[in-house]
């Protein structure tokens, strides 16, 4: 499938390297669709990308060829109310990577505006790079937590998203973080980080009796936040990867070649107990 690779003035053309699998692609791959985006037509998977610059529009100054960046793979309509308000993740226009009808990035070349693309030091490999769209993610929802030093967060599940949450949590001053699941092979990966606690679900009980939950959560004034992707973090995330602050390399479980790319998402589709974040590497090469 030939992919439109016309260059503006703003943009950077980027050779990829290592492209994540996400949760959403494997819906899409296994199911056509996940929640109100369906599949109408062919699309390329993938979203969480890391590559090289190999060319530069005219007014781009910032990068020149050979950079190693990451790239924010929603890019929102700058004028609406949405962005105007710092809040262009929940923008209806938003065009992002992988989801219908926009490809996604598991492709060896892209173009993509040079103002949504992240330059990474030397520090950060090829795995880590790709890494940095997941975690921003976690960060988010550390973010609209409202998160200050010495807090005590609780994390229900031990997936890959909740894992990344986590992280960002202690990242972003959690004393401690609870995290819960069914899988003891999940558990046992989270518990790999100092502060975080694991508890399996399975051997805990809960009885409920009396006034409703949600009458309780109304006394309480209990606060739930949603969280759709991220924005204004993504720079952060790169800076807490870089720093060396959260080591996210533990949660890379396997890489697979661009030739293999069907078995890589055949690994994935189960979700396997002992797996957080599977990879294809693009192009074999360093470039």
């Amino acid at each position: 499938m030939d992919l439109p690779l016309n260059l503006g003035p703003n943009d950077v053309k980027v050779a990829i390297h290592t492209v994540g699998i996400c949760g959403s692609d494997v819906h899409y791959y296994t199911h056509g669709g996940i929640g109100s985006f369906r599949l109408n037509e062919p699309m390329v998977l993938g979203h969480e990308a890391f590559g090289t610059v190999v060319e530069v529009g005219s007014e781009v100054e910032n990068f020149v060829a050979g950079d190693r960046v990451c790239m924010e793979p929603g890019v929102p309509d700058l004028s609406s109310r949405a962005s105007k308000l710092g809040r262009y993740n929940v923008d209806p226009s938003v065009v992002f990577w992988a989801t219908p009808p926009v490809h996604g990035v598991l492709t060896p070349l892209i173009v993509h505006p040079a103002a949504f693309t992240y330059k990474l030091p030397s520090s950060v490999s090829f795995a880590e790079g790709a890494m940095v769209e997941p975690f921003a993610t976690g960060l988010q929802a550390a973010a609209r937590a409202r998160i200050v030093p010495g807090d005590v967060a609780a994390v229900i599940g031990c997936g890959p998203i909740d894992i990344m949450t986590a992280v960002a949590a202690l990242a972003g001053g959690c004393s401690r973080v609870y995290v819960s699941d069914f899988s003891p092979e999940k558990l046992a990966i989270a518990g790999r980080y100092q502060g975080i606690y694991s508890a399996n679900a399975s051997r805990g009980r809960r009885s409920v009796g009396g006034l409703p939950v949600q009458h309780a959560a109304i006394c309480k004034e209990v606060r739930i936040e949603t969280v759709m992707r991220y924005a204004n973090v993504f720079d952060r995330a790169l800076s807490v990867i870089s720093t060396g602050k959260v080591d996210l390399k533990p949660l890379i479980s396997d890489t697979y070649s661009f030739d293999d790319a069907v078995q890589a998402f055949e690994r994935a589709a189960p979700a396997r107990p002992s797996d957080v974040k599977i990879q294809i590497r693009v192009c074999e090469n360093e470039i």
